[in-house]
Parts: C-alpha cells; sequence; structure tokens
C-alpha cells in the first residue's frame, strides 16, 4: 500500500503518452478506453481509464499505477450522489484521490474544484482538465469527441 505522500508525488510527476499520437477522440457513449503513460524519468507507467454512459453527461476518467493497480485519481461526472466512509454525501460531480483506507483507496470524494474542473459538463474540456490535474505533458495532441 503507498502512503499518501508517494501517492501525491506519482500524481504530481510529469508523464508522457506511451505511443505518440497527433489526434486522440474520445470514446462515444457507452464505450470505454484506456491509455498508457510513462513518467518523465522512466520509472513508472500509468494508465488512463476513459468512459463515458450511454446517457449524456455522465463520464469517468481515472489514474491508476499500473504494476500495482492502484487508483490515484477518479473524476465521475453525471453520476449518483457518492457517499463517503464517514457517511457524508458529495452530490454532483466530483473527485476521488487516493487516500489510505482500509480496504478501497478510492472510496473518499471531494467535490470537483470549479478552478481547476471549468466546464464538468463538457466531455472533452473536462479530460483536458484531467490531463492537467496529473501532469500529463499534452502538447502537439488534438483531442476531441465524434
Amino acid at each position: 500500500m503507498l502512503t499518501e505522500k508517494e501517492a501525491q508525488e506519482l500524481i504530481r510527476a510529469l508523464k508522457y503518452f506511451h505511443r505518440k499520437m497527433q489526434n486522440y477522440i474520445l470514446p462515444d457513449p457507452g464505450k470505454r478506453d484506456q491509455l498508457d503513460l510513462i513518467s518523465d524519468d522512466g520509472k513508472n507507467e500509468f494508465k488512463v481509464d476513459l468512459n463515458q454512459g450511454k446517457i449524456e453527461p455522465k463520464f469517468t476518467f481515472q489514474l491508476r499505477l499500473n504494476h500495482a493497480n492502484l487508483i490515484l485519481v477518479r473524476v465521475d461526472v453525471g453520476g449518483p450522489t457518492h457517499e463517503n466512509p464517514d457517511h457524508k454525501k458529495v452530490q454532483g460531480p466530483h473527485i476521488h484521490i487516493y487516500k489510505q483506507y482500509k480496504s478501497r483507496e478510492d472510496r473518499w470524494a471531494y467535490p470537483l474544484p470549479k478552478n481547476l474542473f471549468v466546464l464538468s459538463d463538457d466531455y472533452v474540456l473536462t479530460f483536458i482538465n484531467f490531463l492537467e490535474f496529473v501532469h500529463v505533458n499534452k502538447s502537439g495532441i488534438n483531442i476531441d469527441s465524434r
């Protein structure tokens, strides 16, 4: 299990896409995709999971540490109200950031910070904001949806 400090260091580490690309089209409604990332120092590999619900706007983006399959950050938009382990509820778009806990490290959710995620119902912009939040170098890549 990672400490919260180690998780924060992994989240803040600069990351690059494993394969070069000029354009990336986000998954259609009801579809999923996965992107491979590598840290700037080459020591850690990550996965970004993308899932768009069949009914818009509902989508999830998450960053996982590849070798441990640990969720470091997850953003949920358009889903149900989330209940934290302390029984406090988080309504609307929210973010999960790794927190040491008894069983699942992604159980704690917080309202999506409006200063970091500008228009949370915008699929493309929220994904771009997510990449910025987890420090992925996206220069030279055009990100869009169909």
